[in-house]
């Protein structure tokens, strides 16, 4: 069962909630203090359609993904579902190459911040 779940955004508030400019340490930061408790998760075959419904209403960045026993198998974000959707023939932002070296710089962020996450909660 996911109990909750801890964004970028989440930490970058708890950062500067610290206030007098030097905010909070990461290390001090606790997961239960700063997620966002029961988030909308969804199962391993759940439509496109219906994530794209989620993500749009609640206006969030990421949906966990769980199994039939409710535990998290993984994340599906919002560079996840236009991969799907968009064929190459849509991106028309700069080179093919630009646009894939700018593809692995957002994954490899969201990673570290998931990462990040897990080790909070640790």
């Amino acid at each position: 069962m996911v109990v909750g779940i801890v964004t970028t955004l989440d930490i970058l508030k708890a950062i500067q909630e610290g206030g007098g400019g030097g905010g909070k340490k990461l290390n001090s930061i606790l997961a239960k203090d700063i997620m966002t408790s029961s988030p909308s998760v969804v199962k391993t075959d759940t439509p496109i359609e219906k994530l794209i419904d989620i993500i749009i209403e609640q206006e969030i960045v990421l949906v966990p993904v769980v199994d039939d026993n409710n535990r998290i198998v993984g994340v599906v974000i919002r560079l996840d579902i236009i991969r799907e959707k968009l064929s190459e023939g849509f991106i028309t932002i700069g080179k093919r190459e630009d646009y894939q070296e700018l593809e692995k710089v957002f994954y490899n962020t969201i990673i570290y911040y998931y990462d990040l996450a897990f080790e909070i909660i640790s």
